[in-house]
């Protein structure tokens, strides 16, 4: 096989390997700010999550940008997902603290671990898992958001893009 071939191959694989990558760096970043008694899992995970926990997830974007750079740009998704719980009230019952004040504690946590300066973040995701680069100006970051689930669990999301390539392709 010629070695253009076996460099564009290498290269195409590369979409399929990130996502995990970005998965696994993100999660090493961001664990230390994490109550301990809170799971994190990663979106490929096949555990049974059990709530409340943390859900890192990750899908690339397609195409290299520029083409045959090997660099690509992948959605990671941050999501804390908590049960929600009926907030009933009444002479038996008494208020039950907002579920929504514990989510927004966790998210806080979580945005104070990835509140750095960009270089700075790219840096420590790139040295998170062996052949893997975040180039310094390819963190975006998405406005979060909060919905609820088919179940009635609150999930609160954290959206980050991840400009990365393979070790070898780094600057």
């Amino acid at each position: 096989m010629p070695r253009s071939s076996r460099v564009a191959g290498w290269r195409s694989s590369m979409l399929y390997i990130l996502p995990d990558k970005c998965e696994m760096a993100l999660v090493a970043v961001i664990s230390p700010f994490i109550n301990p008694l809170i799971q994190v899992y990663t979106g490929r995970s096949e555990l049974d999550k059990i709530m409340p926990c943390w859900v890192v997830s990750a899908e690339g974007e397609g195409e290299e940008e520029p083409w045959q750079s090997g660099n690509f740009w992948v959605r990671c998704e941050l999501a804390y997902h908590q049960r929600a719980q009926p907030n009933e009230s009444g002479p038996q019952q008494p208020l039950a603290p907002d579920p929504k004040l514990f989510a927004q504690g966790a998210i806080s946590a979580v945005t104070g671990a990835l509140a750095l300066d960009r270089a700075t973040l790219a840096a420590e995701l790139s040295a998170a898992t062996a052949d893997f680069t975040v180039l310094p100006n390819g963190i975006l970051f998405d406005a979060p958001t909060e919905a609820q689930d088919a179940k009635g669990a609150w999930i609160s999301s954290l959206h980050v893009k991840l400009y990365c390539c393979g070790s070898s392709l780094a600057p």
